[in-house]
């Protein structure tokens, strides 16, 4: 199946409109060239292969791990690389900072978006699509996973489907001022009584006929068939006219940043579901490694014992010990396959397949760094993020719609529109006298709603609905805020916990080889060594959960920024 692609945003652009109108008797004859919005573009998917996660450790016993204050395999200390891509820099105080962000004027002209003839795939191509890979396992990396983040996902696709319904709108309010082209027949007969122009009432039996057309700036009917002139009604309102579509290109603005939003969350969503999946696949080796050392320990004390040196309960309490981690390596597994089947579903994968992460060691990913000041990391979020701008946009729209309510009674309702066709008729059942008939109505109307107090209330309402996009834009300020130093938190304090957790794993590394060593002195029973497998399983499970931890909280930062995470990378 053709993939879909919603990397390339739809555009507006002002409908070009060429109307060449001729007079004839008959009617009139209008052409009209309206564009509509289309997606362009083909999504490129880079999947990467390779190998499957090596163990995080596999080593024996007396193997150190990669530490940055750990113990090689030579005994000699070595550090963990941090890789750090470079995203943000500390900014100087003397740099230009962004303007502050204040609640914007109403917008004249939003971002044009091209419309053209389209060729979208169908809904249920959307719905049923995903890749189905050959084999059922399928091994993904970060990057890839969040290029198809946004390849196939519902909320993307249905933030573009709304800004086209935008563009639909800001078309519609351009053309309001276009006539409407009108072509039909009517048929009158009357009956009885009725007042002649003079103010006599006479008996009359009549009927006409009437076919044609025009054109018109109305909803009302052309005239015709025996009707009288076109009665003062209001219908085209040359406020709405002016105001509808600087109203509706804020509209299409802020359904543009949504969308963004909706991507940046969407990548966020993938990128931690990812990090899950590591940790479930490297706490699975770390089980493996609790398994090795503890049927170690069962071998040991089973030849205590046998040698009459060591007691038959400290063999059951080794066995229990490896029960226990392989009832540990049972729930590794089974969070590997959950975490899987979710990253596979936020992917819209087919779902028989199984993902496996390519990583083969947790690795810190700094993608930000953690001395940046937080003045800085604020300032960004606020002049970055989508969903600030989707709350400009309303404000600035509510604004057009105050400024409207305020022109609507000093701007004039419009009626104008020519009719032109055959015409007909006689008394009794007689039609005849058939000729050319030309009706041409221009009617311009000033309305004050309810002596001005509708348009008072109307105003009214309007200011109230800005007052209210305002408060919700200081709202979301606010949370913007807040994301973005909760985040840099998080990120912060993790990266310290995995000092910690380096030391303890080194730690725990060098306890368990110097049990063994005395064991096998004599200077303490085998049954010692449980304490040392369990702290050290424990401190690997705690290293692997402050990376992961951090990792998560960096892609958390980067969105509380306003930044798809895979930009950053």
């Amino acid at each position: 199946m053709k993939p879909v692609n919603f990397d390339v945003e739809p555009q507006c652009e002002r409908s070009k409109l060429a109307v060449a109108t001729t007079l004839i008797i008959v009617g009139i004859a209008a052409s009209i060239s309206v564009t509509g919005c289309q997606t362009s573009g083909a999504t490129r998917l880079s999947q990467t292969g390779g190998d499957g996660p090596s163990a995080l450790v596999s080593k024996p016993v007396a193997e150190g791990i990669p530490s940055a204050k750990g113990t090689a395999t030579d005994g000699t200390r070595t550090a963990v690389e941090v890789r750090t891509v470079a995203f943000n820099q500390v900014q100087p105080e003397d740099s230009e900072q962004p303007a502050p962000l204040e609640p914007p004027s109403p917008v004249v002209s939003a971002p044009e978006v091209i419309l053209s003839e389209s060729e979208l795939s169908e809904p249920a191509e959307i719905i049923d699509g995903g890749l189905s890979p050959a084999s059922t396992e399928y091994p993904i990396d970060l990057m890839t996973a969040m290029r198809l983040a946004g390849a196939n996902h519902l909320q993307i696709a249905l933030a573009t489907e709304r800004i086209r319904e935008a563009c639909a709108q800001l078309q519609q309010a351009e053309v309001m001022w276009v006539p409407n082209l009108n072509l039909g027949i009517g048929y009158n007969r009357h009956d009885g009584p009725i007042q002649d122009t003079s103010g006599n009432v006479i008996d009359v039996s009549r009927q006409s006929l009437y076919f044609g057309g025009g054109a018109g700036i109305s909803g009302a009917p052309l005239t015709g068939a025996s009707g009288g002139p076109a009665r003062l009604f209001v219908d085209l309102s040359t406020a709405d006219v002016y105001f509808e579509p600087l109203a509706a290109r804020q509209n299409v603005a802020g359904a543009q940043h949504a969308r963004h939003v909706a991507q940046n969350d969407n990548v966020l969503q993938v990128g931690l579901a990812y990090q899950e999946l590591v940790r479930a696949q490297l706490q699975v080796d770390v089980a493996q490694e609790a398994i090795g050392n503890a049927e170690e320990l069962v071998d040991l004390t089973k030849n205590f014992e046998d040698a009459g040196k060591g007691l038959a309960a400290d063999t059951q309490r080794a066995r229990a010990e490896l029960e226990q981690r392989r009832h540990q390596l049972a729930g590794a597994r089974e969070r590997v396959a959950v975490s899987s089947a979710e990253l596979v579903r936020l992917l819209r994968l087919d779902q028989a397949t199984q993902l496996t992460a390519v990583d083969p060691q947790p690795l810190p990913v700094e993608l930000i760094a953690t001395d940046t000041p937080i003045e800085s990391l604020v300032t960004q979020g606020l002049s970055r993020r989508p969903e600030l701008a989707v709350h400009q946009a309303r404000v600035a729209e509510t604004m057009t719609r105050i400024k409207q309510e305020q022109w609507r009674p000093w701007l004039p309702h419009l009626h104008l529109g020519y009719a032109g066709g055959g015409f007909g008729g006689g008394r009794n059942s007689d039609l005849q006298n058939f000729g050319v008939r030309g009706d041409f109505d221009a009617l311009a109307i000033w309305q004050v709603q309810n002596f001005g107090l509708g348009n008072r209330a109307r105003q009214n309402e309007r200011s109230s609905q800005h007052r209210q996009a305002h408060l919700q834009y200081e709202w979301i300020r606010d949370q913007v805020i807040a994301e973005v130093t909760q985040a840099w938190s998080r990120a912060r304090y993790r990266k310290e916990q995995i000092e910690f957790a380096e030391q303890q794993v080194a730690a725990a590394t060098d306890a368990l080889p110097l049990n063994l060593k005395g064991i096998r002195d004599g200077v303490i029973r085998p049954i010692e060594a449980q304490q040392a497998i369990a702290g050290l399983a424990a401190a690997r499970s705690l290293y692997l959960a402050s990376v992961v931890d951090f990792n998560r909280a960096q892609l958390e930062l980067i969105r509380a920024l306003g930044e798809p995470p895979q930009d950053a990378m």
